[in-house]
Protein backbone atom coordinates (compact mmCIF):
# COMPACT_ATOMS: atom_id res chain seq x y z
CA UNK A 1 0.00 0.00 0.00
CA UNK A 2 1.27 3.19 -0.92
CA UNK A 3 0.10 7.11 0.19
CA UNK A 4 0.22 9.93 -1.96
CA UNK A 5 -2.71 11.70 -3.35
CA UNK A 6 -0.60 13.30 -6.30
CA UNK A 7 0.69 9.98 -7.35
CA UNK A 8 2.68 6.48 -5.42
CA UNK A 9 5.43 8.02 -3.46
CA UNK A 10 8.36 6.13 -1.88
CA UNK A 11 9.56 8.73 -0.31
CA UNK A 12 8.03 8.15 3.98
CA UNK A 13 7.71 4.42 3.15
CA UNK A 14 10.28 3.47 1.17
CA UNK A 15 9.83 1.12 -1.98
CA UNK A 16 9.02 2.34 -5.55
CA UNK A 17 8.21 5.61 -6.63
CA UNK A 18 6.28 6.26 -9.79
CA UNK A 19 4.97 9.44 -11.60
CA UNK A 20 4.28 12.58 -9.82
CA UNK A 21 0.99 14.18 -10.81
CA UNK A 22 -0.72 17.62 -10.51
CA UNK A 23 -2.26 18.01 -6.93
CA UNK A 24 -5.64 17.61 -6.31
CA UNK A 25 -7.03 21.76 -6.49
CA UNK A 26 -5.15 21.95 -10.28
CA UNK A 27 -6.98 18.58 -11.45
CA UNK A 28 -10.07 19.45 -9.87
CA UNK A 29 -9.99 23.04 -12.30
CA UNK A 30 -10.25 21.53 -14.84
CA UNK A 31 -13.29 20.39 -14.82
CA UNK A 32 -12.96 17.85 -17.10
CA UNK A 33 -13.99 14.25 -15.49
CA UNK A 34 -13.09 12.29 -18.77
CA UNK A 35 -9.47 13.91 -18.47
CA UNK A 36 -9.55 12.52 -14.44
CA UNK A 37 -10.67 9.24 -15.41
CA UNK A 38 -7.88 8.72 -17.66
CA UNK A 39 -5.26 10.14 -15.54
CA UNK A 40 -6.65 7.28 -12.61
CA UNK A 41 -6.11 4.93 -15.41
CA UNK A 42 -2.25 5.63 -15.44
CA UNK A 43 -2.28 5.80 -12.07
CA UNK A 44 -3.49 2.10 -11.89
CA UNK A 45 -1.08 1.50 -15.13
CA UNK A 46 1.57 2.94 -12.43
CA UNK A 47 1.11 0.92 -9.56
CA UNK A 48 1.09 -2.05 -11.96
CA UNK A 49 4.79 -0.99 -12.58
CA UNK A 50 5.76 -0.55 -8.93
CA UNK A 51 4.00 -3.76 -7.70
CA UNK A 52 1.49 -1.68 -5.42
CA UNK A 53 -1.94 -3.19 -4.38
CA UNK A 54 -3.48 -0.04 -2.85
CA UNK A 55 -3.27 3.28 -2.91
CA UNK A 56 -4.47 5.86 -0.24
CA UNK A 57 -5.94 8.24 -2.11
CA UNK A 58 -7.83 10.36 -3.33
CA UNK A 59 -8.06 13.09 -0.98
CA UNK A 60 -12.08 13.19 0.47
CA UNK A 61 -12.25 16.92 1.81
CA UNK A 62 -13.11 19.49 1.09
CA UNK A 63 -11.66 23.15 1.25
CA UNK A 64 -13.22 24.85 4.54
CA UNK A 65 -10.24 27.13 4.98
CA UNK A 66 -7.58 28.80 2.99
CA UNK A 67 -5.42 28.15 5.63
CA UNK A 68 -5.57 25.09 6.13
CA UNK A 69 -1.86 22.98 5.26
CA UNK A 70 -3.72 20.03 3.73
CA UNK A 71 -5.74 21.80 0.93
CA UNK A 72 -3.00 20.42 -1.61
CA UNK A 73 -4.59 17.22 -1.43
CA UNK A 74 -8.29 18.07 -1.76
CA UNK A 75 -10.19 18.77 -5.12
CA UNK A 76 -12.33 21.74 -3.93
CA UNK A 77 -14.53 23.98 -1.70
CA UNK A 78 -16.88 22.31 -3.93
CA UNK A 79 -18.22 19.53 -2.54
CA UNK A 80 -20.19 18.37 -5.78
CA UNK A 81 -17.04 19.24 -7.93
CA UNK A 82 -14.70 17.27 -5.53
CA UNK A 83 -17.34 14.09 -6.28
CA UNK A 84 -17.43 14.09 -9.49
CA UNK A 85 -13.93 14.71 -10.19
CA UNK A 86 -12.75 12.07 -7.03
CA UNK A 87 -14.76 9.43 -8.07
CA UNK A 88 -13.98 9.69 -11.80
CA UNK A 89 -10.15 9.27 -10.75
CA UNK A 90 -10.92 6.22 -8.82
CA UNK A 91 -13.07 4.81 -11.27
CA UNK A 92 -9.70 5.19 -13.65
CA UNK A 93 -7.46 3.65 -11.10
CA UNK A 94 -10.49 0.31 -10.56
CA UNK A 95 -9.99 -0.05 -13.80
CA UNK A 96 -6.41 -0.92 -13.84
CA UNK A 97 -6.63 -3.37 -10.77
CA UNK A 98 -5.98 -1.01 -7.91
CA UNK A 99 -8.84 -1.62 -5.55
CA UNK A 100 -10.43 0.86 -3.90
CA UNK A 101 -11.95 2.03 -1.62
CA UNK A 102 -9.04 1.73 0.04
CA UNK A 103 -9.33 4.63 2.09
CA UNK A 104 -9.76 7.64 0.62
CA UNK A 105 -7.63 10.06 1.69
CA UNK A 106 -8.66 12.78 4.88
CA UNK A 107 -12.42 11.76 4.83
CA UNK A 108 -13.56 14.95 5.81
CA UNK A 109 -13.67 16.10 9.74
CA UNK A 110 -11.21 18.27 11.22
CA UNK A 111 -10.21 21.84 9.52
CA UNK A 112 -6.77 22.20 10.35
CA UNK A 113 -3.83 20.21 11.34
CA UNK A 114 -3.65 21.01 15.18
CA UNK A 115 -7.72 19.51 15.66
CA UNK A 116 -6.49 16.07 13.41
CA UNK A 117 -3.64 15.65 15.49
CA UNK A 118 -5.36 16.28 19.30
CA UNK A 119 -8.13 14.57 18.02
CA UNK A 120 -10.70 17.10 18.33
CA UNK A 121 -12.29 16.50 14.81
CA UNK A 122 -13.87 13.19 15.50
CA UNK A 123 -15.38 13.81 19.28
CA UNK A 124 -19.15 12.75 19.67
CA UNK A 125 -18.74 10.74 16.49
Amino acid sequence: DKDGPSGISGTLVGGASTMAWPVEVVMASTWNTELMERMGELIGEDSIGAGVTGWYAPGANIHRSPYSGRNFEYYSEDGFLSGKIGAAEMRGARSRGVPFPRAPRSVPAGTSARERAAGECCRGL
